[in-house]
């Protein structure tokens, strides 16, 4: 998924040049203005696709934090929709992007209430990756979790449902919510390969064989899985495809364009058809519009030196069907649009 961050780390590097001046130099620059707060504002102010409403929230020189400034940036629908957010773990959030997790646990939840009180929290695992803490323990999808370290889940800990710097102990329930028990899992780096499963479904009577993709998130790192799946439909002689994106939060555009490309009617994919043409705020779109820097995207182009040619695995299929909720966003919504087009 796309969303805008905000990697302090540059930040920090500045503030920390500035706390070297000596006791002659002026030293009015931490009174007056946080330096955090101005590179918030600076990078809001170019990149965000809401730029224009940025002239008028110049940074405050009133001693504000700057997570509580970047918020009261935010536009309205974003704030709503919660597409953007902020990190002070650049590092981490990179190799988020990358497929990889530290200090995590394997599984993915989704959180509910348990009242109207909005007090306590409940969390229900959609999937767990294989090889993970997770799936060593035992957890699996459907699974209730109700406690951690023996505490009520709350908004004040839920985070650690995510990853932990140290072993976690869980309260957990069966999908029928029986069979309390508590499991134990100190969590480790991992690799989340987003093709989580794969199979054929074979109707001989109707003559159908169908292809299910469960596709967790769009990393172009694993575009070589996505490659393999679809080899394997190939083989067998698919004649229907099903695309599971139900839980699918988005990512790389660069792997929805390889995914389209694998699905696309293969004279689509063989011409090099527009998928996709971005739009960026009113400023980056005539920068890239005056250097004749293309803001489109386009089927059968692929990275040569790390990927597999997409038309080698290419379904040219007539039905394709794409499963959908609330919880499909970003590049799943384009990929879901943009196929349709075609």
């Amino acid at each position: 998924m796309k969303k805008h961050f905000i990697p302090f780390f540059v930040v920090m590097g500045l503030a920390l040049s500035f706390s070297g001046c000596s006791k002659d130099e002026p030293s009015t620059v931490k009174e007056n203005l946080n330096i955090v707060r101005q590179f918030v504002y600076d990078g809001m102010s170019l990149y965000y696709l809401w730029a224009p409403s940025m002239l008028d929230k110049i940074p405050p020189r009133l001693n504000i934090d700057p997570v509580d400034y970047f918020e009261s940036l935010l536009y309205p629908i974003d704030r709503e929709r919660g597409w953007s957010w902020i990190t002070d773990d650049v590092e981490e959030l990179l190799a988020d992007f990358e497929g990889e997790s530290n200090n995590a646990f394997g599984f993915s939840p989704t959180l509910l209430w348990t009242d109207e009180t909005k007090t306590n929290l409940i969390a229900v695992i959609k999937y767990v990756y294989p090889d993970t803490p997770a799936y060593e323990a035992g957890l699996k999808r459907g699974d209730i979790i109700i406690h951690i370290n023996g505490e009520p889940i709350t908004s004040s800990n839920y985070l650690t449902l995510f990853g932990s710097n140290a072993p976690v102990t869980f309260k957990v329930f069966d999908q029928f919510y029986k069979n309390p028990h508590d499991i134990s899992i100190t969590p480790r780096k991992i690799n989340t390969d987003p093709v989580l499963y794969t199979h054929v479904y074979h109707y001989p009577e109707q003559g159908k064989k169908i292809a299910y993709l469960f596709y967790a998130e769009f990393i172009s790192n694993y575009n070589k899985s996505l490659f393999n799946a679809f080899s394997k439909f190939n083989r067998e002689g698919v004649t229907d495809l099903i695309v599971d994106l139900r839980y699918n939060p988005g990512g790389d555009i660069s792997a929805a364009t390889y995914l389209g490309s694998l699905i696309a009617p293969r004279t689509e994919v063989e011409n090099k058809s527009v998928f996709t043409i971005l739009s960026y705020n009113p400023w980056i779109n005539a920068f890239f519009d005056e250097e004749g820097i293309s803001r489109s995207d386009s089927l059968g182009v692929y990275r040569e030196e790390v990927e597999s040619n997409p038309l080698d695995a290419n379904l040219n299929l007539n039905n394709v069907y794409i499963l959908a909720t609330n919880f499909t966003y970003s590049a799943s919504e384009l990929t879901t649009f943009c196929l349709n087009l075609i």
